[in-house]
């Protein structure tokens, strides 16, 4: 069994081995700033969506660990766009799961301030819409389980009128979340 190290083209100093005791591992090194990112999107760019194939993808995640002239920042936006135009080609969760990549590798090497402007590319993504939906889902069921338990109350305590109040004035609702310490 071989294990593969895959290296950014920013790593200056190569370990294919490291030794502990008598024991020494070994790994197989991919070194990628033999390989141009730019030259490597260029390509993809002029493709229609109909045309790009699983083995244009494949170097399209490698892309960002690649050299090349533009600014790692600016790789990882031009991927996302691609995957964008692919969607017709490829199933959602394929899509997902290379956006979700791109995402990884972008939390890794960018600094706070890139990274914003990559979750901003992302969130116009079917994989930006899908963690939207699922915020608004969980916060629609908690909401809910705020009013449900809010109304058991009131009406544990024989304050019907109240149920009717707090369906109609949400500064109120609220205000009563804050007193029952819901």
């Amino acid at each position: 069994m071989a294990t593969y190290v895959i290296c950014s083209s920013k790593v200056k100093k190569l370990r294919d081995s490291i030794t502990e005791g008598i024991n020494t591992y070994r790994v197989r090194l991919i070194q990628l700033k033999e390989y141009d990112a730019d030259t490597v999107l260029e390509k993809l760019i002029g493709k229609t969506e109909d045309s790009i194939t699983r083995m244009d993808i494949i170097p399209l995640l490698f892309a960002p660990l690649m050299c090349g002239r533009s600014e790692q920042k600016d790789r990882l936006l031009r991927c996302i766009s691609i995957l964008k135009n692919a969607e017709a080609v490829f199933q959602k969760s394929e899509i997902q799961k290379m956006e979700a990549i791109l995402y990884v590798l972008a939390s890794k090497f960018l600094d706070n301030e890139e990274l914003e402007s990559i979750k901003e590319a992302i969130t116009m993504t079917k994989l930006g819409q899908m963690i939207w939906d699922d915020a608004i889902e969980v916060g629609e069921q908690r909401a809910s389980e705020r009013y449900s338990r809010l109304i058991l109350i009131l009406s544990q305590e024989n304050k019907n009128d109240l149920i009717i109040k707090i369906a109609s004035d949400p500064e109120y609702r609220e205000t009563l979340y804050k007193k029952y310490g819901i």
